[in-house]
Parts: structure tokens; sequence; C-alpha cells
């Protein structure tokens, strides 16, 4: 059988790290001062031993870089970098494959003797609606969610848990919606 395969929308990539982000803002913060002290750190690295003809800058400025960055690193870039995420998801005849390109690469796989049914529900995120598909396992442990694109249709994805022998659910939403 040809594996079914869609882009999740960028959208909902960048509200679920938004979500993830609020969910747990110190995360955010520790990068914060850690990129502000490991700045810092560089600058009293250089000063131990500059050669003869090297001037490390003072550290006024070298506080105000590390500032600048402390900021830009946890807070700016990854919005910068989420405008540029991509999420494969393929359902194929070895399971389900959900490949992430944003923050590095990560590549996750749950083979259908690992799920028992799937989930169809609508997820709310910052006033938007989304379609989405929950795998769960045998005691109804979402095991991964997943947003259809708006190329892919319910009957697509009913067709093939059919011929995986998986039932499909829809509607209403798993009490607490994971974040994927």
């Amino acid at each position: 059988m040809k594996p079914l395969l869609w882009h999740e929308p960028a959208k909902y990539r960048r509200a679920k790290f938004r979500q993830r982000e609020r969910g747990n803002p110190m995360e955010s913060v520790k990068l914060a001062v850690f990129t502000f002290l490991f700045i810092l750190g560089l600058r009293g690295l250089a000063g131990i031993h500059p050669a003869p003809d090297a001037h490390p800058p003072d550290w006024t400025a070298t506080a105000d870089v590390a500032f600048g960055m402390a900021i830009f690193v946890p807070y700016i870039l990854p919005r910068f970098i989420g405008l540029f995420a991509i999420s494969i998801v393929t359902l194929s005849e070895k399971g389900v494959n959900n490949n992430i390109i944003s923050f590095g690469v990560t590549l996750r796989f749950w083979p259908w003797q690992n799920i028992a049914f799937g989930y169809l529900w609508t997820e709310e995120l910052y006033g938007n609606a989304y379609r989405v598909l929950s795998f769960c396992d045998s005691e109804s442990i979402v095991l991964t969610t997943v947003c259809l694109s708006a190329a892919t249709t319910e009957n697509d994805i009913q067709r093939v848990l059919n011929t995986y022998n998986i039932p499909l659910q829809r509607d209403p939403a798993p009490a607490t919606p994971p974040l994927s």
C-alpha cells in the first residue's frame, strides 16, 4: 500500500512550541542565564593570558553583548527558527513516522503493533482550531498527536488505519492532550 504522507501546518508547530514554552518558562530563563554567563566566561578566559598585542573588550562592552545575546538566544532565535520548521508525518506499512526539522532533526516512529487506536479531534490553540490525530496504546495513553494538513482528509486516515486494523475514534478529545 502507498504510504500516506503530509506536512503538519507550520502554524500548528509554532503554536505547540509556544504552548510548551509557556508551560515551562524557566527553561528560557535558564538558557538566558547560561548564555550571559557563558559569554562572560569566554571574556574571562580571553583575559587570563592575552597575546601581547591582543586587546579583549572591556567588561562593560562584554556585559552589554552578553545581555543582548541572553535575550536573543532563548527568546528571539527560537521564533525565527520556528518560521522554517518542517514536520512530515508518514503512515506506512511499518507504522507512524514523524520527522521534525526545527532545533535539530527529530525522527520519531511508532510501529502499528504499539498502536491500539487513533483519536481524531479538534485542538484549540491560541484562538485557532486544528484537526489533529492522536495515536494511543492499549492503555489509552497518547503516544503522539499530529496535526492534519488541509489536503489530508478523514477518509484518507480511515482508509490507512483500516488497512492495519487500527480503529479510529472521533471526538471527544483525550482528557489531557500531549505536548507533541
